[in-house]
Formats: structure tokens, C-alpha cells, sequence
């Protein structure tokens, strides 16, 4: 199924970053998190994702106190 994180490439680090932002979700919040995730890949044909691509989507998502909570320790993890 296009769009299953189970059936994307991740590039990197970016399977880490994106694992590192999930652990910070509300653990009642992380099915309909993974949900919007695939959705949205499906939506736009992703099937490779990067470091860049975790960080653009986590700027636009995330509320402003968990990007700022988070961006420097994702950052850290760029290999790209």
C-alpha cells in the first residue's frame, strides 16, 4: 500500500528523527499521528523519505512548544 510507513525508504537518519518526534507524542495521540503521516504520503506519492522531509513536516505540524522542545536534538541527528 502506498503511503504504509512499513513500505517507504528512509534515508539517513530520518526513521530515528521521525521515531524520536513519535516518542514525544501523548502516547493517546500516536495512532492518529502514524495515520496523518501515511495519509499524507499516499496523498503526495512519498515513498522515500528524508531527514529534510521528517523536519519540513514536523515544522508545519507540530505545535510551536514541542518543535521548540525538539529541533535541536533533531538536528543534531542530520546526516544529509
Amino acid at each position: 500500500m502506498m503511503g504504509s510507513l512499513d513500505n517507504v525508504t528512509w534515508k539517513g537518519n530520518s526513521q530515528k528523527m521521525f521515531n524520536t518526534i513519535l516518542d514525544a507524542v501523548p502516547s493517546i495521540f500516536k495512532s492518529t499521528v502514524k495515520r496523518e503521516v501515511e495519509a499524507w504520503l499516499s496523498k503526495n506519492n512519498v515513498n522515500e523519505i528524508t531527514e529534510e522531509l521528517v523536519l519540513q513536516a514536523f515544522k508545519e505540524k507540530a505545535p510551536k512548544p514541542m518543535w521548540n522542545k525538539l529541533i535541536g536534538q533533531l538536528e543534531a541527528m542530520k546526516t544529509e
